[in-house]
């Protein structure tokens, strides 16, 4: 499966790797070594499920011009991507609806946090998910 980023670049190609050693037909056939068997792939299906991040969130927020910053706490706990689900422009005091808004991650970005530096004043709902490459965030 390819995946492609905005620049239109193919990032990774993502394979299912298994921890798993190949399991011989002679095992399978002894009730105590493929109890063992199943016993290690659940174990090791519950370890991935505790440590996989779900689902997403989702911000309304009030953006500004010439780069104002926007946080949003996200806590998903590692690198993310954001999608711009709904976008009005707010000008003098009245909203309508505009062409596409300018938000770009900022590099003050982190594990936890997506900060948004904006070019175009407006209203956003930002959908904010875990990525397998997204926004690169700050360890520290």
């Amino acid at each position: 499966m390819k995946f492609i980023d905005v620049t239109g670049v193919i990032t990774t190609t993502r394979r299912f790797v298994s921890l798993a050693q190949n399991v011989s037909e002679d095992e399978v056939k002894l009730p105590a070594k493929l109890a063992e068997i199943l016993r290690s792939v659940l174990r090791r299906t519950s370890e991935l499920e505790a440590n996989q991040v779900k689902g997403g969130v989702e911000f309304e927020v009030e953006v500004g011009t010439l780069g104002a910053l926007t946080s949003l706490a996200h806590n998903l706990k590692g690198p993310v991507r954001f999608t711009i689900v709904y976008w009005t422009k707010v000008r003098a005091g009245s909203v309508y609806p505009t062409t596409a808004p300018i938000l770009i991650a900022d590099e003050t970005s982190d594990a936890n946090t997506l900060v948004l530096r904006s070019y175009v004043a407006g209203r956003a709902i930002v959908r904010v998910e875990p990525a397998f490459k997204g926004v690169a965030f700050n360890a520290s």
